[in-house]
């Protein structure tokens, strides 16, 4: 069912499959609350057709939740028709007991993710934490390893806790990036994402890399590099820099970089 211009993409389908076929446990019971999306796009006579479909599902063994991007037409090229994204997490996975992190697709990235936390997730902790100045909830989130791989973290932490200033206001995430690697068997997830905020007293630029899985070694798991700039916010400045995503110098240094 996936699309076949899509499965160049894929470099690990067939391990994927057998994943999700284990993490679906039980007989299907049912699936009463989807709540499918659509897209459509109409150019010189050509149709482009997508669902983003939503969808609780409950079997026998547990309660799953679905998401799915489906191109259903594209008359432009008929080898993108099919399911280009697949994500399943199963409820008691869900983070923060919130279900909201269970459907937003693990960033749209190509293939079949299963019990992948979108980075939505992890910039809400982020965030949250540091417009509560919470320096320990803000440091819990970074990666045991990454952490002790770090020069002056704890100073570097403070400064940033001093640099973000004024109460928040307005924010936007920005952009992002999904790597999912195998090697060996075991399995590494990263996620780069952008962030944009404006507070009473500035606006700000973020950009985060986190590791949201890593089966051979759970302290690699959490924040590794943040990168912060501060300017003053203006409605022209700030509707340029909505537009251009940002990632820092690019070279993801490990630790707060500003």
């Amino acid at each position: 069912m996936f699309a076949p211009n899509k499965l160049a993409d894929i470099d690990d389908l067939d391990e994927s499959i057998q994943e999700l076929f284990d993490y679906y446990e039980g007989e299907f019971v049912s699936h009463p609350n989807s709540t499918p999306g659509s897209m459509k796009d109409s150019d010189y006579g050509t149709v482009k057709e997508y669902f983003l479909i939503r969808n609780v599902v409950y079997t026998t063994a547990d309660t799953y939740y679905f998401t799915i991007f489906w191109s259903i037409r594209d008359d432009t090229d008929q080898g993108n028709e099919g399911i280009w994204s697949l994500d399943v997490m199963r409820s008691e996975d869900s983070p923060g007991d919130h279900e909201q992190y269970c459907y937003v697709g693990s960033d749209w990235a190509t293939g079949i993710h299963v019990g992948v936390i979108s980075s939505e997730y992890y910039y809400d902790l982020f965030f949250k934490s540091l417009q509560e100045r919470d320096r320990s909830g803000v440091k819990s989130l970074f990666a045991a390893n990454a952490i002790a791989g770090i020069d002056h973290f704890d100073e570097s932490l403070d400064a940033l806790l001093l640099y973000y200033e004024g109460e928040y206001w307005y924010g936007n995430w920005k952009d992002s990036e999904f790597q999912s690697s195998r090697d060996k068997g075991e399995k590494v997830i990263f996620h780069n994402f952008g962030h944009n905020e404006v507070t009473t007293k500035h606006s700000y630029d973020f950009a985060f890399r986190w590791c949201s899985q890593d089966t051979a070694d759970e302290d690699n798991i959490g924040l590794w590099s943040v990168y912060v700039r501060r300017y003053e916010y203006n409605e022209e400045t700030y509707s340029e820099t909505l537009r251009t995503p940002y990632w820092g110098d690019g070279l993801w240094t490990n630790g707060i970089n500003f």
